[in-house]
C-alpha cells in the first residue's frame, strides 16, 4: 500500500492532533517518518500540553479482525519509540468494527509514560461488528464487540483530560 503523503497535524486549543497514514511507508527514511519527527520537534508543550494521534489501522488490537496486519506492525515497529519519546497521550484508530481501550502502553508492556490506545471503530456499518478477541493481554483495559458506540474527549486543563465511550443502551443481538 502507498496512498501518498496524507499525513498532517493541527492544533485545537491545548491539543496537537496528528493524522498519520498506516498505508504509506513509515520507515526511518520515509517522508512520513521524517515529517513526524519534525512535527514533534515543533510542538510547544507549554502551549499545547496534549498530543493525540489519529490513524486508520490500530497498533494495539486484540480483536481477531485486522489482527497484526503487516502495514500496522511495520508502522508500530518504526514509529512507536517516537510516540513514546515525544510523550503522545492518546492514539485513536478505527478499521476494527469494535471498541478496545488500552492501559498506557509501550513496547507491548504496560508503561505509565506510554500512550493510551483506543480502537473506536464501533460506530456501525453494513459489515456489522468485528466479533471475537484473542487472549487477554497485560495492556488491554477494556473491549467490546457487541455494542455500537462513539467516543468523547473532555478537556479539563493542561493536566486532566477525560475519555468517555458512549455505547448504545440495548444489545443489538436482542433487538433483531
Amino acid at each position: 500500500y502507498n496512498y501518498g503523503n496524507s499525513f498532517y497535524s493541527f492544533e485545537a486549543g491545548p491539543v496537537h492532533v496528528i493524522f498519520l497514514n498506516t498505508y504509506t511507508p513509515s520507515d526511518i527514511g520515509s517522508k512520513q517518518y521524517k515529517w513526524l519527527k519534525n512535527d514533534f520537534a515543533a510542538i510547544n508543550r507549554t502551549e499545547t500540553p496534549w498530543v493525540f494521534v489519529v490513524m486508520h489501522g490500530p497498533w494495539y488490537n486484540t480483536n481477531t479482525h485486522h489482527y497484526l496486519e503487516e502495514q500496522t506492525v511495520m508502522m508500530k515497529n518504526n514509529m512507536e519509540e517516537l510516540f513514546f519519546n515525544n510523550s503522545v497521550n492518546m492514539v485513536f484508530a478505527g478499521h476494527v468494527h469494535a471498541y478496545e481501550r488500552s492501559y498506557p502502553v509501550f513496547n507491548d508492556q504496560r508503561n505509565n509514560a506510554g500512550p493510551v490506545y483506543i480502537v473506536i471503530g464501533d460506530g456501525g456499518n453494513r459489515e456489522d461488528h468485528a466479533e471475537g478477541y484473542h487472549r487477554d493481554t497485560v495492556w488491554s483495559a477494556y473491549r467490546n464487540d457487541t455494542l455500537y458506540g462513539y467516543g468523547e474527549v473532555i478537556m479539563y486543563n493542561s493536566t486532566h483530560v477525560k475519555w468517555e465511550w458512549h455505547r448504545e443502551e440495548l444489545d443489538r443481538k436482542s433487538t433483531r
